[in-house]
């Protein structure tokens, strides 16, 4: 160990460097090479119960809409317009039971993507993106695990039981496809992403931020003399857990 390393901790190799935060350009190169390349949850399956129902799920320079098929299937799309880029959707969630509709030029498509009118379509005689698909919605790939529905914009990516990988082994007893939202709360934090999830992702910050928490956990409960006897319902079984969704959006720049 060099006396500049004694002096100054942050050489060694196990430091995050501070600009994996703060550096325009990492975050430049996240947006083209980690969120195109990942598996994402955009919502729970019972928020779009009913034919039509969406979701808007935006994820940095990104927007993506979730609805409900036909079939009772699950598609996705580019919240974008194939025409000029306006939004098809602007609100959080809805229903497009009747299709989507461009409020810019009129555009409508149907919920399988397909560009179902243009209005004067006969201005357009001759232009073969109208009759050969090329202009209809652009989609993602969609999986649901757990009674989450997740979307993925790499079409050559892993499968989302391969992303998923041994995680599945691990919840498969935790019943997460059975448990039904609480309550849903939107945050926008003006700090990098990044600082968000970690401090969801670790456990040693609870006994202080969170320190009355505690005093719910069985262990906590037998420390201080007390039995825990809400861990079964009165006919004997597990209570029913709660997921809840907290979403955290940065903020986006509309492209086409």
């Amino acid at each position: 160990m060099s006396m500049t390393d004694q002096a100054d901790p942050t050489h060694y190799d196990f430091f995050i460097p501070a600009a994996d935060y703060t550096d325009p350009d990492f975050g430049r190169r996240e947006r083209l090479r980690l969120w195109p390349k990942v598996w994402q949850i955009a919502c729970r399956a019972e928020e779009i119960p009913n034919f039509g129902d969406y979701v808007r799920y935006d994820i940095a320079d990104e927007s993506i809409v979730v609805v409900r098929l036909g079939n009772g299937s699950v598609g996705a799309y580019y919240n974008t317009c194939r025409h000029r880029g306006r939004l098809l959707v602007d609100d959080e969630r809805g229903n497009v039971a009747d299709g989507f509709a461009c409020r810019y030029h009129g555009w409508r498509f149907a919920l399988d993507g397909a560009l179902t009118h243009v209005h004067y379509r006969k201005d357009w005689a001759g232009c073969p993106s109208l009759e050969d698909g090329s202009l209809n919605l652009k989609s993602l790939r969609v999986g649901q695990w757990a009674g989450w529905v997740w979307v993925s914009m790499d079409p050559q990516g892993p499968s989302l039981e391969e992303y998923l990988g041994e995680a599945i082994h691990v919840f498969r007893n935790f019943g997460l496809e059975d448990m039904r939202m609480a309550w849903y709360e939107r945050l926008i934090v003006d700090v990098n992403w990044k600082v968000v999830i970690e401090a969801f992702n670790e456990g040693y910050h609870v006994a202080t931020t969170h320190n009355t928490s505690t005093d719910f956990t069985p262990a906590s409960r037998v420390r201080k003399g007390r039995r825990d006897t809400r861990t079964s319902t009165a006919n004997g079984s597990r209570p029913r857990a709660w997921s809840i969704a907290s979403t955290i959006r940065t903020p986006r720049s509309i492209g086409t």
